[in-house]
């Protein structure tokens, strides 16, 4: 009899071990640096092209590369905004739990029901499904239960649904309903994000051609008339002039892109 006690503790304690190790990793975690590719190759081309037509030098075009490949180590610059993702996710996640928050569930009881009915694999949401529901099911306090939802959903909207749900076990107000009010506000907002995206693609790709139509320009006279320039990179004055001509578009590529850089 003792015996058998001893396996079902044993058992017992390699399941909740088990469930701690899982949780410590997050799902679906998205790589540390997630490069926006696009973003970088044309800012790569703008420089290159513009180190060869304004001064003419390979070192300073090798220079010019060396400085990209170390860039995106070193800074965030180039990392994806992955606001939209989350935000997507975590309407996802809240119209899965929604349903049986209009059943009567609390918040966590909901979790635990959703995610007896849905696929593991399924998506990001319910990934983060199961993770929570591991750590309601080995009894983590309810405030470690929503640190963890944020760190999954890493968003103003995720932090302010917290919030929201910490107030309605203070003062019994109904969840369903602030769910559903939510669930709301955030179709609208996603809703929103998207028609603002598709209008400023236009003006991105025409903010981009604007940034390489002079140097392409320069490229084409100097490889049509041979000669034509060389005083522009032999003298003085011609070095200065392409210089502050470089600064000059610099300066309009940088404006046009926080022009039509900002958070809906």
């Amino acid at each position: 009899m003792i015996n058998q006690i001893k396996e079902i503790n044993n058992r017992f304690l390699c399941k909740i071990h088990k469930l701690r190790t899982e949780l410590k990793k997050l799902p679906f975690q998205n790589p540390k640096r997630n490069i926006d590719h696009t973003r970088y190759l044309l800012d790569l081309s703008f420089y290159l092209l513009s180190a060869w037509a304004f001064w003419k030098s390979i070192s300073l075009c090798l220079l010019m590369l060396f400085i990209f490949i170390v860039l995106p180590k070193i800074t965030t610059r180039y990392e994806k905004n992955m606001n939209g993702f989350y935000l997507d996710q975590f309407i996802d996640f809240l119209n899965l739990i929604n349903t049986n928050l209009s059943l009567g569930y609390g918040f966590e009881s909901s979790i635990t029901s959703i995610s007896k009915d849905i696929n593991f694999d399924h998506n990001y949401s319910s990934k983060c499904i199961h993770q929570l529901n591991n750590a309601i099911q080995i009894g983590i306090e309810r405030e470690v239960i929503y640190q963890r939802l944020y760190s999954y959903y890493p968003i103003s909207e995720c932090s302010l649904y917290i919030k929201m749900i910490r107030a309605a076990k203070v003062s019994g107000a109904n969840l369903n309903r602030i769910t559903d009010v939510t669930l709301d506000k955030l179709h609208m907002k996603y809703k929103v994000k998207n028609e603002v995206k598709t209008i400023l693609y236009q003006k991105v790709l025409e903010q981009n051609i604007l940034s390489l139509a002079p140097i392409f320009i320069i490229l084409f006279i100097d490889n049509t008339s041979r000669g034509y320039l060389d005083i522009m990179y032999t003298t003085i004055v011609g070095r200065i002039t392409m210089t502050f001509a470089f600064i000059l578009i610099f300066i309009m590529n940088l404006v046009a892109k926080r022009i039509v850089n900002f958070e809906v």
